[in-house]
């Protein structure tokens, strides 16, 4: 009997350690660490805006188009707090000529990924990445020009998911192991 109820608590020791391993907390929508509050706007060369009027569900990204015949930049940014998986879906239009005067960029540490930059006005998708503590990311709207038309960007279904750091993983396990062999080594 005492043998059962010493390894009844080390199963349940081990199966906490297990089940912290696999939590990931989920940041769904511009909520919580991720509230619009908590962004930054900024414009260089450029008349940009944001409209956060529909948080926490979506945020739209207006570009610049401030007839200086300039190139500019508008970015929406925040600092990465954990490591995460960053994910969002992005409808795009603009009354330029075309997404190549007026790209749809990804920011990361001052690093741009193109998201849209077509010969099309109009366009929609899905983008995921993975960011660092420490990390500055967010979406641009850059105009070639600042002439002809505005791009706008509809950032909405962004989420932010934790990803378990190996070395706390490996921790978690460690104390678990500690635990069960504790548990054992006072059986005999």
């Amino acid at each position: 009997m005492k043998l059962a109820a010493k390894l009844g608590m080390t199963t349940v020791f081990v199966a906490l350690s297990v089940a912290t391993i696999g939590a990931n907390s989920a940041q769904a929508a511009f909520l919580g660490y991720y509230s619009t509050n908590n962004w930054k706007l900024n414009n260089t060369s450029a008349d940009g805006s944001i409209n956060t009027s529909a948080a926490p569900f979506q945020i739209t990204l207006t570009g610049g188009d401030n007839q200086s015949g300039n190139l500019g930049t508008t970015d929406y940014t925040i600092t990465a707090d954990k490591l995460e998986q960053v994910n969002f879906s992005w409808n795009y239009s603009t009354l330029d000529y075309s997404s190549s005067n007026d790209p749809f960029l990804f920011l990361l540490n001052g690093q741009t990924t193109d998201i849209y930059n077509t010969t099309l006005d109009t366009g929609s998708g899905n983008f995921t990445t993975t960011v660092a503590p420490g990390d500055v990311f967010g979406f641009r709207v850059q105009t070639v020009d600042n002439l002809n038309g505005r791009a706008t960007v509809t950032v909405s279904n962004f989420s932010a998911t934790a990803i378990p750091e190996s070395p706390a993983t490996l921790g978690i396990l460690m104390i678990g192991a500690a635990g069960a062999l504790w548990q054992w080594k006072r059986t005999f």
